[in-house]
């Protein structure tokens, strides 16, 4: 495991922490694990990441310090570029170890992290610094985590590599770019759960293909930012009104793709909670999700094939409710909009 997998590994566990408290079922036995290891990341991560000793003036940061980066970093990886507030990390850092008054003072509005431009801030009128300050990782920041990092200037042939993001065109086009995230989704799940490999571990190309869907996530984040109204897309409808997660949107999309796309109605619970996973740990971590007590079926928005009393929770075929497909695509019963190459196509026909 790399020092930087390893990083996102323990963000991974204090997720999870932070979700089993929230359910009001701490696991202790995990949160003593999560601030062993969150205590050794000076010696066995910190000092290991080539892009962090790039940085001229990283070595200043303390460990306390670089968990609150990696932390957002972590949750820009996952798709979720959403500031997090103050209170939320000196939680996060709590469940790893670290005392909540040393947190705070990190936070301050004169510590290192806000003063040397590490975070980018947003305040709340009228609210407590730095508990109710809203934050974010900037660039430099998250340079400090990736192989390569951010000190060095971008040429011209990496500055061309950077796909240029638009606005969505309609929910149609935001529809197909989820299918093509779901898909690679899929092939992740593939590598990380193979058939044909000696003590099931995941193939050598796991790692990439993981790092490809969480781009890809990413990108989707950043182009519905970018479209005026993609507040009313049926599926963000959706999803805010049943406050639904990335996990449960995902597992909503394949299904509704496997339906419509692929002619299948029914899915396993188990196929559709590996293709939720990202590490072979979310396979135990995120079973309740797909489980009778998970929102999704507590809701009626996926709904369980005939089963007897005595059947396992997930050993069971999954399938939309109809009227949960039919809300979905509500938007996209009209005639298709054509850019400007494709009207001319359109007007000019085929034969040409």
């Amino acid at each position: 495991m790399t020092p930087l997998e390893g990083l996102l590994k323990l963000c991974d566990q204090i997720d999870y922490l932070q979700a089993k408290t929230l359910e009001g079922k701490p696991d202790l036995s995990a949160e003593e694990v999560a601030r062993k290891q969150a205590h050794a990341l000076r010696e066995e991560v910190f000092s290991q990441l080539p892009s962090l000793r790039e940085h001229s003036n990283a070595a200043e940061l303390s460990d306390t310090e670089l968990l609150v980066l990696a932390l957002l970093f972590h949750r820009r990886l996952a798709g979720d570029d959403r500031m997090v507030e103050g209170g939320a990390l000196v939680g996060l850092l709590g469940l790893a170890g670290y005392p909540r008054s040393e947190t705070l003072e990190h936070l301050r509005r004169d510590g290192r992290l806000r003063k040397e431009g590490w975070l980018q801030t947003r305040s709340q009128a009228r609210g407590f610094d730095p508990v109710d300050t809203w934050f974010a990782a900037t660039n430099t920041a998250f340079s400090l985590f990736w192989e390569g990092g951010g000190s060095k200037k971008p040429t011209a042939q990496t500055l061309s590599e950077v796909p240029v993001l638009q606005a969505y065109r309609d929910e149609e086009d935001y529809l197909w770019d989820l299918y093509a995230w779901r898909n690679q989704c899929i092939v992740r799940a593939e590598a990380l759960f193979p058939g044909d490999t000696p003590g099931g571990g995941p193939s050598p190309r796991f790692r990439s293909l993981r790092q490809d869907a969480r781009t890809s996530l990413t990108q989707i984040r950043r182009r519905l930012a970018l479209t005026q109204n993609a507040d009313d897309f049926s599926i963000e409808q959706f999803r805010r009104k049943y406050k639904l997660g990335l996990d449960h949107q995902l597992a909503v999309v394949h299904l509704l793709f496997s339906e419509l796309v692929e002619g299948e109605s029914y899915i396993s619970a188990i196929e559709c909670l590996r293709v939720i996973s990202e590490t072979r740990h979310d396979l135990f971590r995120k079973r309740n999700l797909l489980s009778p007590r998970g929102r999704l079926r507590r809701k009626g928005i996926v709904v369980a094939a005939e089963a007897s009393d005595f059947s396992k929770a997930l050993a069971t075929d999954l399938t939309l409710a109809d009227w949960v497909s039919d809300e979905l695509v509500s938007n996209l019963g009209g005639p298709p909009r054509l850019d400007d190459q494709e009207l001319d196509d359109f007007l000019q026909g085929d034969d040409r």
